[in-house]
């Protein structure tokens, strides 16, 4: 078979310009959709990294919101706290006009060679000879009179220092009824345990 091209050398040269001028502009077409596409993704991208940073803006108020929360309850918790603090104190205040008397009188019971370790003195409470009508004894609190129990622990060094004090203790006017624990004369260590009343009526 033989293919005869009967197009003359002009018509030649513009079909070839033609093919070309095709091939740009199906490029260029290409080259457009692209653009859009990539403009596409673009905007789609900001818009998701837009909603990202809102959702972290939100989180990270909501930490800020709790973080306040946790602040503030460490605060009320705070002032509980001090206010419990000064309500002991102004009790401590209320009674100390009443009590100092009782801490000098005992201070000038102690002589070298006696450590107190502690002391502890609370409203008395004891047993009326009344009776209820069911039969039973009546317990009143005797504080409004002005009695209150008066503990103390402590240590000497030895035990001629354990009978000296205590015998200070029994004479002293200011505590009565004293009470000896039993273990005073059996400890190696001289340690000391007394209970007594005291009345500042």
């Amino acid at each position: 078979m033989i293919k005869i091209n009967l197009l003359s050398p002009a018509d030649k040269t513009s079909a070839k310009w033609e093919k070309i001028n095709n091939s740009i502009i199906f490029n260029f077409l290409i080259l457009i959709i692209g653009q859009f596409v990539l403009v596409f993704m673009f905007l789609i991208s900001i818009k998701y990294l837009d909603i990202e940073n809102n959702d972290l803006n939100k989180q990270l108020e909501n930490m800020q919101v709790q973080s306040e929360i946790r602040e503030v309850e460490e605060i009320k918790t705070g002032i509980r706290e001090y206010n419990k603090q000064l309500k002991t104190i102004l009790e401590l205040q209320e009674d100390r006009s009443i009590f100092t008397g009782v801490l000098e009188d005992f201070s000038k019971i102690i002589f070298v060679g006696v450590k107190i370790n502690s002391i502890d003195i609370k409203p008395k409470i004891s047993e009326t000879v009344n009776k209820t009508k069911r039969g039973s004894n009546e317990i009143k609190d005797t504080s409004k009179m002005g009695k209150f129990d008066f503990n103390i622990t402590g240590t000497v060094k030895d035990r001629e220092s354990l009978l000296k004090f205590e015998n200070s203790l029994r004479n002293s006017e200011v505590f009565i009824d004293l009470i000896i624990d039993l273990s005073n004369y059996d400890n190696k260590n001289n340690d000391f345990r007394y209970s007594m009343t005291i009345d500042v009526s």
